[in-house]
């Protein structure tokens, strides 16, 4: 029947029952999509990579929840299947079966389970658009949203988990608490053990490894290299940098974590605006929503247009004297492409255009 496959399809609330479909098979269609994973696309998939694409949850139409994944791995599952059926307009509608009403009784197989899990995790199962973190506990109940911290244990670099929710009362999988993060912007490295610290509740390690062994990187031994204190220009640019961070990290945390996202653009903060001619979408066309990239702005010498702009859009732009000030830099969580300007988001509706600055780092 072709239904939609940009909205909610659970349960069949967003379609009609066709004529020519009977009042039983339809009864049994709407109790199998409400208790399954659903997959669309047009691509040539396995069963195994549809599968794939619940563990990762990277197209969830929801958001970040990872809803599908703790069904995959749900520790009280008992049983499971996988079937599709082919639509005229091309697409191949998938359904896992996931919830089974006796599930919720029996006895979990393990008390937590870890997205990327302890020992060793394929780096595959990482890299892409939109691949959020998880911890998943059987009985466990945590509210709130904890600190959490990833550290690489061969280069030291740590960094804090972004876009941390709790969506335990959703009870994805059967468990009793659902969190879920995103591991800011550590460096995933085949070879390379990691720190996952979730504050109060968990800290385990595991090693990245490549499921095709030919990728494997061939180790190297490091000499170790005399530590340098940073000169007071470094010291400067790093202060910079954490508050550009702190600008991006702002702006995500009020966005939705989709990598596609239909129809409006989540670019100006929480505003849905038209991006310019034939930039809205409709149909089955698509806009990824760009990753926010944090960075370092210098007003260069002699300039005299240093206008900031509460929006870069002009049906937005309302009168504004805020200036710049010349041989200063600036952090910035934001940019995007608008016209014929490359815009900088340096603070709530503050923007300033790229013909007035230049980028350093």
């Amino acid at each position: 029947m072709n239904a939609n496959p940009f909205v909610d399809q659970h349960g069949l609330e967003n379609v009609t029952k066709p004529d020519f479909v009977s009042q039983e098979d339809w009864q049994t269609a709407q109790q199998v999509s409400a208790a399954s994973n659903l997959n669309f696309n047009v691509y040539d998939e396995s069963a195994g990579e549809v599968v794939k694409d619940f563990v990762t949850d990277s197209y969830n139409l929801t958001g970040a929840d990872t809803g599908h994944r703790a069904w995959i791995l749900s520790t009280r599952a008992s049983q499971t299947g996988i079937g599709a059926a082919y639509g005229t307009n091309g697409y191949r509608y998938s359904v896992q079966t996931a919830v089974f009403g006796n599930d919720i009784f029996r006895q979990p197989t393990k008390s937590s389970v870890p997205y990327p899990s302890s020992g060793v995790f394929p780096i595959e199962l990482l890299q892409g658009e939109n691949i959020a973190w998880s911890l998943y506990l059987s009985d466990q109940a945590v509210t709130g949203t904890p600190a959490i911290t990833i550290k690489d244990l061969d280069t030291g670099q740590t960094v804090n988990a972004t876009n941390v929710g709790n969506y335990s009362s959703s009870h994805y999988g059967n468990f009793q608490t659902v969190i879920t993060y995103y591991p800011g912007n550590i460096n995933l490295v085949s070879g390379h053990a990691y720190q996952v610290n979730i504050q109060g509740i968990l800290q385990y390690t595991f090693k990245l490894y490549n499921q095709v062994a030919a990728n494997q990187p061939v180790y190297q031994e490091e000499k170790p290299k005399p530590v340098v204190p940073p000169t007071p220009t470094e010291v400067a640019v790093n202060k910079l940098m954490e508050e550009a961070e702190a600008l991006r990290d702002s702006l995500n945390s009020g966005r939705k974590i989709n990598s596609i996202i239909f129809g409006r653009s989540y670019q100006d903060g929480q505003k849905f605006v038209n991006l310019g001619e034939k930039q809205w979408f409709q149909d089955y066309y698509y806009y990824r929503n760009p990753e926010i990239q944090a960075g370092i702005l210098a007003v260069p010498r002699g300039r005299v247009n240093l206008r900031i702009y509460n929006s870069p859009y002009p049906s937005h732009q309302k009168t504004t004297y805020a200036r710049l000030l010349p041989q200063n830099s600036y952090a910035y969580g934001q940019k995007i492409q608008y016209g014929d300007f490359t815009w900088y988001y340096i603070g709530p509706e503050q923007w300033v255009r790229e013909r007035t600055i230049k980028k350093i780092s």
